[in-house]
Order: C-alpha cells, then structure tokens, then sequence
C-alpha cells in the first residue's frame, strides 16, 4: 500500500490509503486538523477519496480493462453482479461518506 501526500494546514500529511477503498471515502487523520479549543492538541483532518477516471484509454488500457472485467465476472459469477450494493455507496457519500480511521503517517 503506497502513501497518497495530502495537503494540511502545516504542510504534507502522508495517507495510506487501503486497498479496496472506493470512492467518497471519508478517512481521518488523527491530531492533523483544525486546534482545539482551547488549546489543547488538535482535531482530525477529514480527507475524502476522489478517484480520477481518464476519459480516454490506450488499445493496451482498454484490453487491461476487459481482462479485469472478466476476471471479476469469473469471480463474482456475472459482471455488474454487486451493482445493486453501488446505490448504497452513493447514498454513503451523499449522506456524509463512510468514514475510516487511520494512522498518522508522519
């Protein structure tokens, strides 16, 4: 799992991201937010997941896509088969997110 550097109000924050972490994703960076009043340590940096799509893919992209797409429907027995549960990942995000803790990472 690779750190993702987030923008803080004292600089760069490393954030693990985990794996399998879908869009919306709220996760929180313990003692990296706003100070407390009055004055006593700090509140948590709130960072949310937003996942960049390319709007083109390559020839070679594209076949990666199609062999990960069958792949998941070999796996989960038809593809789009948990598209029901993603009304309920946008209900999350629209409601607020799922939120994670997580580790400082600096």
């Amino acid at each position: 799992m690779r750190p993702a550097a987030v923008p803080a109000l004292d600089g760069q924050v490393q954030v693990r991201v985990p794996p399998g972490t879908q869009p919306g994703t709220v996760l929180r960076v313990d003692g990296r937010g706003l100070p407390r009043y009055p004055g006593h340590g700090r509140g948590g940096l709130n960072v949310t997941v937003i996942v960049d799509i390319p709007r083109q893919l390559s020839p070679w992209q594209r076949l990666l896509c199609e062999q990960l797409r069958a792949e998941d429907a070999d796996t989960k027995g038809e593809v789009g088969q948990d598209a029901h549960r993603s009304g309920g990942r946008l209900r999350d995000w629209l409601h607020g997110g799922k939120r994670e803790r997580i580790k400082n990472e600096s």
